[in-house]
């Protein structure tokens, strides 16, 4: 079995409705096929044949106009001509998610936007409506910097959910909800949205 293939969204995984969305399959293996398969959908599978640029082998899948039932995770495979029945490991799971069904909840942050080095800020996202699953994710890019699932609630209420985030020391990756900021003034590093009702 050939090594697995790599996948990824352009210009990111998350899409908004009605706009498209760009699934990118390459390897170093120069695979002459690649397929596309989106988890529990059987009959949603994409086949295309792969461009080779520089030892690079990829393939462009185009997914759109963005609908719930286009959402999903997804996976690509790569195969040889000599061998198309062999297909290689699936790459690692991406998840494609759909924004701007329902109107955005609002975020702040305390004790305020601007956050020095050493400093506590908590971010507080918060909506009219309730949802499952508020994810938050920083500005110039798809990084995510958490997610946090929802108990059902009854009561019509303003639903809120608070990020509390460690001290921060400097730039780094966000990979979880325990994250430090970047410590440049006036950069604004976060985005709250909801996935699913």
């Amino acid at each position: 079995v050939h090594r697995k293939p790599s996948l990824l969204a352009l210009p990111g995984p998350l899409v908004k409705s009605e706009e498209t969305v760009i699934l990118q399959c390459w390897s170093d293996v120069e695979f002459e096929h690649f397929l596309l398969h989106r988890e529990g959908e059987f009959n949603d599978t994409l086949r295309l044949i792969g461009e080779l640029h520089d030892g690079v082998s990829k393939v462009n899948f185009s997914i759109g106009p963005m609908m719930p039932t286009l959402a999903g995770t997804y996976r690509c495979y790569g195969s040889l001509s000599h061998s198309p029945y062999e297909w290689s490991a699936p790459s690692d799971p991406l998840d494609i998610m759909m924004t701007g069904l329902y109107e955005k909840p609002s975020l702040s942050a305390q004790p305020g936007p601007t956050v020095q080095a050493g400093e506590n800020v908590t971010l507080s996202c918060s909506s009219r409506r309730s949802y499952d699953i508020y994810h938050l994710s920083r500005e110039g890019g798809a990084v995510n910097v958490g997610s946090l699932q929802c108990p059902r609630s009854t009561e019509h209420s303003r639903q809120t959910l608070l990020w509390a985030l460690s001290p921060t020391e400097g730039p780094t990756d966000a990979s979880a909800l325990s994250v430090t900021l970047p410590t440049s003034g006036q950069t604004r590093v976060t985005h709250c949205l909801f996935l699913s009702q």
